[in-house]
């Protein structure tokens, strides 16, 4: 698995140096028979005896894509080697968002790494466009190879939710809880925020975890009355807005 992580990387074209070490594992559960209290429950009451930490909060994201949406389809075809792009921030969506990230999520299977980079500050309103990001990257000190990255890359889909956090006794899992997903479509320019989609049935739950500690999930899993699903947020608002991309 962790040659297959290392392929991701060279195909992503990611200067390996930059990198940080970590490898994480991520199992998703997508849930729409149950509301959010009783889900709640089950975490706290599951043997392994998860407490929440932090506190609840609004997660946004704003998911760049290339003009094919390579991200999209190498997702749905399910191809070994990937990596998305997003800006990540919390509390409100609109108006002057503070403390950005960019994030590059490169993924194989069940494994993957996270990179991060804090981004400048920006506004997020109708003016919003893929100049906005442009002048954004070019005031945030990135890596070379990074602003190369994000080169082919354009703003297509905006969301947030609702994210509750939780972690094991042993601390070895954590788990989240997202709900009250809106997703939004967004353009290159010319962005008026109003083609929105409120998902107000499903939560998705997802377990984290590092490499040693992928037994203890496997556990885990054994108690949780739900199957796990492929699921990406990214894709499923792709889909919503754009219903005649191939698949």
């Amino acid at each position: 698995m962790i040659s297959r992580i290392i392929s991701a990387i060279n195909n992503a074209g990611v200067d390996k140096s930059q990198l940080s070490k970590k490898i994480r594992y991520e199992r998703k559960f997508v849930v729409g028979l149950l509301d959010i209290k009783q889900l709640e429950s089950i975490i706290r009451h599951h043997p392994a005896a998860f407490r929440e930490i932090f506190q609840k909060r609004q997660v946004n994201n704003i998911y760049l894509d290339t003009i094919d949406h390579k991200t999209y389809f190498d997702n749905v075809y399910g191809n070994t080697n990937r990596i998305k792009v997003r800006i990540r921030w919390y509390g409100k969506t609109f108006g002057e968002v503070e403390k950005p990230v960019l994030e590059l999520k490169i993924k194989s299977g069940l494994a993957g790494r996270k990179e991060s980079f804090p981004l400048a500050s920006f506004i997020l309103n109708n003016e919003f466009s893929r100049d906005t990001l442009a002048h954004v990257f070019s005031q945030s000190g990135l890596p070379p190879w990074v602003r190369e990255k994000l080169a082919g890359y354009f703003p297509v889909l905006l969301n947030n939710y609702i994210r509750k956090y939780f972690v094991s006794a042993d601390k070895k899992i954590r788990a989240t809880l997202d709900g009250q997903m809106k997703y939004y479509a967004i353009a290159a320019r010319n962005n008026n925020f109003l083609k929105k989609y409120e998902e107000k049935k499903n939560i998705i739950l997802e377990l984290k975890y590092d490499l040693d500690s992928a037994y203890v999930a496997s556990d885990i899993c054994q108690h949780l009355p739900m199957r796990m699903t492929k699921s990406s947020k990214y894709v499923n608002g792709i889909e919503l807005f754009n219903p005649h991309l191939p698949t």
